[in-house]
């Protein structure tokens, strides 16, 4: 057995956790994202602690498109890629763009009241999830 493709993953594993490590440490993750709601009749929030830290793992609280490591583009603060946006949105009705903040937010509203905060890689690397 060849142990090429074993050592690779040893590697990117360590480097992963490297990477996580400093993350962890950086004031980014330290720091608290604020959500500012900018109009009153915007539901209220009751996952904000959550949503706070997937903004801050995900995007460092920025608007961005990034290739993900599957090769499939993730956009806005929230890091939706297309596909699993647009299955949410099916499931919950609610539409908008995941670059819009406030739709992004909102998508993870519901994906968290309906169990699917899984989707999240940080929500693994971050524990909020078993």
């Amino acid at each position: 057995m060849d142990d090429i493709p074993i050592r690779r993953l040893v590697i990117s594993l360590i480097l992963v956790m490297v990477s996580f490590f400093f993350f962890l440490n950086s004031p980014v993750f330290r720091s608290k994202v604020e959500i500012v709601r900018p109009d009153p009749q915007t539901p209220r929030i009751s996952h904000l602690n959550a949503i706070n830290k997937l903004v801050a793992c995900e995007s460092s609280g920025r608007n961005i498109t990034i290739m993900d490591s599957n090769g499939r583009w993730s956009r806005g603060i929230l890091q939706y890629q297309d596909r699993t946006w647009e299955w949410f949105s099916k499931l919950s009705g609610i539409k908008g763009t995941s670059t819009n903040p406030t739709d992004a937010i909102a998508m993870t509203e519901w994906a968290i009241e309906n169990g699917k905060i899984g989707h999240w890689s940080c929500a693994h690397l971050l524990g909020m999830v078993d």
